[in-house]
């Protein structure tokens, strides 16, 4: 992902706050996406402040995969949430 062309941004010199910067979006993203397609947005603020909003594109085109491809992500899927969901309830015992 990036942004359609240069980020500037003027803060004071001697602020106490940092920036923070969020990237939101709502996915999972289907293929296909072409390129440059408007997928995501980057939030970036000081503080309280909300600082500056900007559009997110991609920066190549994604087909769909083949049989074989979404088969196999399909399982890393569903074998990645068991796994966390595992994880989240042994810590979870764990007290952390």
């Amino acid at each position: 992902l990036a942004a359609r062309g240069p980020v500037t941004l003027l803060m004071p010199r001697n602020s106490p706050d940092k920036l923070v910067a969020k990237v939101t979006y709502n996915g999972p993203l289907k293929a296909p996406v072409a390129k440059g397609a408007e997928v995501a947005k980057l939030e970036i603020t000081r503080g309280p402040l909300k600082v500056m909003e900007l559009p997110l594109v991609t920066t190549e085109e994604v087909p769909v995969g083949s049989l074989w491809q979404r088969a196999l992500d399909g399982a890393g899927i569903m074998v990645g949430d068991t796994a966390r969901d595992l994880g989240q309830k042994v810590m979870a015992k764990l007290g952390k």
